[in-house]
């Protein structure tokens, strides 16, 4: 009897023992991560004023809409900013984009994309572009990274000289680091070159910090830098717009 029941200890405890692996080993594997939702919103808002020996008023808005219908993604952006020194307005830009990409593969697709820039105290009363391309993208559990590159054509009209109408070529990095779990940082910067002429090139720079005050509200805090190598006679080719905005997503 002794013998038995020591038998039947031993069994018993290699059961107690196995029953967490096979139940380990029973276990359905991890849920891959919901599908982005079809469509998605931001809407950003700054207003900025001084007041006593100068007088200052700045004014930003700006939004995007993001569609996913089916294996395409389209993407709209608009923005505006106006800046007024002692009631006289010093500064003003107007800036909208549409992108419709189709993905084929994992981290590569082709776009097409329209932009509209218009900024007169920079001596640009419009600026139209088209471009086609590729973009490739990689991402991680806290970092993305993203480059593209394009082909396309522009049409600029100036308040001094005679317009631009020229050929493109133009590529952009793009990079995002999810430094904690409610805030985010993005580095993106843009490069064009005109095909008439070596000395007409572009550069646009944007770096952001974001921080979550909710679900759906935050705070952004983000430095613009627009560099034109041969700018319209009596302009200057650099233009800086450091913005702090409210931003809202739907």
């Amino acid at each position: 009897m002794s013998v038995r029941r020591g038998w039947t200890r031993v069994l018993v405890t290699i059961g107690l023992l196995a029953a967490p692996s096979r139940a380990a080993w029973a276990q359905a594997p991890a849920a891959a991560p919901p599908p982005p939702p079809g469509v998605e919103a931001s809407l950003e808002a700054a207003i900025v004023a001084t007041s006593g020996n100068t007088s200052t008023r700045t004014a930003g808005l700006s939004g995007d809409l993001t569609m996913r219908p089916g294996k395409w993604v389209y993407l709209a952006k608009a923005s505006y900013v106006q800046n007024e020194v002692s009631g006289v307005v010093s500064a003003r830009t107007t800036q909208a984009s549409l992108r419709g990409a189709r993905g084929i593969s994992k981290h590569a697709s082709l776009f097409a994309q329209v932009g509209y820039l218009r900024d007169r105290f920079s001596g640009i009363d419009s600026r139209s572009t088209v471009d086609i391309g590729a973009e490739a993208k990689w991402s991680g559990a806290r970092q993305s990274f993203g480059v593209d590159g394009s082909f396309g054509y522009a049409k600029e009209v100036r308040l001094v000289g005679a317009e631009l109408s020229t050929a493109l070529v133009g590529t952009a990095l793009h990079y995002k680091l999810k430094m904690s779990k409610t805030s985010d940082l993005s580095d993106d910067l843009k490069y064009s070159q005109s095909l008439s002429s070596r000395n007409d090139y572009r550069l646009e720079h944007v770096i952001a910090l974001t921080a979550k005050l909710s679900t759906r509200f935050s705070l952004k805090f983000s430095n613009t830098i627009r560099y034109v190598n041969a700018p319209v006679t009596g302009f200057k080719t650099t233009d800086t717009i450091t913005s702090t905005a409210l931003v809202a997503k739907f």
